[in-house]
């Protein structure tokens, strides 16, 4: 792989990671309590929810779950394990993150109608739909960070492995860490939209996946794959 090709994907998982970084923080503060793409949390906070008896943060929860396992299942139907360790820019993901695209588009712009301020069943089809997003774009990361430990939606692994080179004295993977980084950059971005401009906070996701779907298309223009129809194994 070159090294044009290399950092297209690069800056592609830093974008993700910002989006789902952003996306997390308007979810868990607006949309009753439950994250898009945690999972983790969302698993506890259910368990949590049916001890203290709260209907509604179970609904929130586990809208959220089911969006998401819907997410990673259409995703990894549509862009099944191929052969290469990255697959950016290839049809099959390329259509993945066209649908992440599509549906946070529509939460933004839902969002939007709603003055930033959802409330009742409104929150729980948000959280849905964000969540199912959320799992596209772990399906679609799975096919481009390839053997790396590295991820978009959920960074526990890439946390412990970077902790873990830099405590026996190897080299930390610098995506690790511009993802880890990509993270706390749009979770800040979301903090300061809600605080100044909350209608807008939905858009960043947006424009990002934008931009991600934009930069993958230019590199299928530029390094045409073989045997990369949707139905490909």
């Amino acid at each position: 792989m070159g090294t044009m090709a290399r950092t297209d994907s690069t800056i592609a998982l830093a974008a993700l990671t910002a989006a789902s970084g952003c996306l997390d923080v308007a979810c868990f503060t607006r949309l009753g309590g439950a994250f898009a793409s945690v999972m983790t949390s969302n698993l506890v906070f259910i368990a949590f929810a049916a001890v203290r008896a709260d209907a509604t943060l179970a609904e929130h929860c586990v809208a959220a779950l089911g969006g998401y396992i819907t997410g990673v299942a259409a995703g990894s139907a549509l862009a099944r394990a191929g052969g290469k360790d990255d697959r950016f820019g290839e049809i099959p993901v390329n259509l993945v993150l066209a649908c992440e695209c599509a549906l946070l588009t529509a939460v933004a712009v839902w969002w939007i109608s709603l003055g930033a301020q959802p409330a009742g069943g409104q929150q729980t089809g948000l959280l849905a739909v964000a969540a199912l997003a959320m799992g596209m774009q772990g399906a679609a990361a799975r096919q481009i960070v390839g053997q790396r430990h590295t991820g978009t939606t959920y960074l526990t692994g890439t946390l412990t492995d970077l902790v873990a080179a830099l405590a026996t004295g190897r080299r930390p993977d610098p995506v690790a860490l511009l993802c880890l980084a990509g993270l706390l950059t749009g979770a800040a971005i979301a903090a300061v939209l809600l605080r100044g401009a909350a209608d807008t906070t939905a858009l960043f996701p947006a424009a990002m996946l934008v931009f991600v779907s934009l930069l993958s298309w230019r590199r299928r223009r530029r390094h045409p794959a073989v045997g990369d129809h949707p139905s490909a194994a």
